[in-house]
């Protein structure tokens, strides 16, 4: 193996093991923030929950959202925005979310 496939060779590795570590900080990062929401579970309804869950878990687009609720997906963004206001209503009050949504 020359020199220049070895220094390759150890490019790709080192680009791999660097994607690695992203998707788990981005899985510690939403298992922490579901965490945080599920604490907050009382303010939403079953649907406000359920897309909570497609949505920052399950990684849905707002597209797949939609059509799971049978809605338009400009109304799923609509619905966001609300939980996400109770969310950061609440937070402010309990400090639940440890600054998530500031």
């Amino acid at each position: 193996m020359t020199k220049r496939a070895r220094l390759g060779a150890y490019e790709a590795i080192g680009s791999m093991l660097e994607r690695q570590q992203i998707r788990r900080q981005l899985a510690s990062a939403n298992y922490n923030l579901w965490n945080a929401v599920k604490k907050l579970r009382p303010l939403f309804s079953k649907q406000e929950y359920g897309m909570l869950k497609f949505r920052l878990i399950e990684r849905k687009t707002l597209e797949e959202t939609g059509r799971e609720y049978g809605i338009s997906r400009e109304r799923v963004r609509q619905i966001e925005n609300r939980i996400f206001k109770k969310l950061e209503e609440e937070a402010g009050r309990v400090g639940a979310l440890n600054g998530h949504f500031y």
